[in-house]
């Protein structure tokens, strides 16, 4: 990546907060930094779309929906003040990821029910094409085309362009959270081993769109990886959805990162998946970084003091 910044790799202390979620439920955030509730009463917030530097619209996947219920999941808008308000709703799937074009547009990933996909949602809400694809985890938008790039969960990345022409861009690659960097190169964290049946992640790999290089950025990470972001200094933000972590990989100064624990302590209350905690993440220009608790149905903002 060009973007290429260094900090410091050591966490030499910690505040912790109690934020009135779940009993005993605690995030802890390095000294130096605060942490606030922007958003409570979701049902599963997973994935997120940041707009400028507050509003936030985010998929909520019925976390605490009992088995057996018919699967219902909306697409959210939380605005600067908290308030939010439906968007748009879907059945019989479940909306993972969320992506949003210049003019407003969006595009959320669904799973399950034989109905996965990409589906178009306009800015007033009302469903636009959808893509069948198979089953489908994380989503990111190119700019510079206009294509989007979506994980499919079984094993693939692939790439659909503005047309709605759909094209293998990796086989054998299974990945959940995706980003495309201003400079055009598409990070993703790439699941590579399963324990007892479970996919756990631990690479993020860099696939430069123009010249087609590919590069392991780091490796051995976490338990699972879930969503990334790039901070405002080029480090990367991953959610590891299964210890309730959220990392930083720093860049190394020679092309690799140094990852560390960022923060902890975010819940694992769900009905439906009680392992989960919390999955996405989204840095805004200014540097704050969002996070989605999937369990206490709550989105935090961590910013320097």
């Amino acid at each position: 990546m060009k973007k290429q910044l260094g900090l410091g790799a050591v966490i030499v202390g910690v505040l912790c907060l109690s934020l009135g979620g779940p009993v005993g439920a605690q995030v802890v955030v390095p000294a130096g930094y605060s942490v606030e509730e922007v958003a409570a009463g979701l049902d599963g917030p997973e994935g997120m779309a940041l707009v400028g530097a507050g509003q936030i619209f985010v998929c909520e996947a019925q976390a605490n929906q009992l088995p057996g219920l018919p699967v219902k999941s909306d697409l959210t808008r939380v605005r600067r003040n908290g308030k939010t308000t439906t968007l748009s709703s879907g059945s019989g799937t479940t909306w993972v990821d969320v992506a949003r074009d210049p003019s407003g547009g969006l595009f959320v990933t669904q799973l399950g029910g034989g109905l996965g996909g990409v589906q178009q949602i306009h800015p007033n809400g009302s469903p636009g094409w959808f893509v069948p694809t198979g089953n489908l985890t994380g989503i990111a938008y190119d700019g510079a085309t206009g294509d989007l790039y979506v994980g499919r969960t079984s094993g693939s990345i692939l790439r659909i362009d503005a047309a709605g022409s759909v094209s293998t861009f990796r086989s054998s690659t299974r990945a959940d959270g995706l980003i495309v960097t201003d400079d055009r190169i598409l990070l993703a964290a790439v699941l590579t081993r399963f324990v007892g049946g479970v996919p756990f992640s631990n690479q993020i790999v860099a696939y430069d769109l123009e010249s087609g290089v590919e590069a392991v950025l780091a490796d051995n990470l976490g338990t699972r990886i879930d969503f990334i972001a790039l901070g405002r200094d080029g480090e990367i933000f991953a959610t590891d959805s299964a210890d309730g972590s959220l990392r930083r990989l720093v860049p190394d100064g020679s092309g690799g990162y140094t990852p560390e624990v960022f923060a902890t302590g975010f819940s694992s209350t769900s009905v439906r998946f009680p392992t989960f905690s919390f999955n996405a993440v989204e840095v805004a220009p200014d540097g704050r970084i969002y996070v989605s608790d999937y369990g206490a149905g709550k989105i935090y903002v961590i910013a320097e003091e």
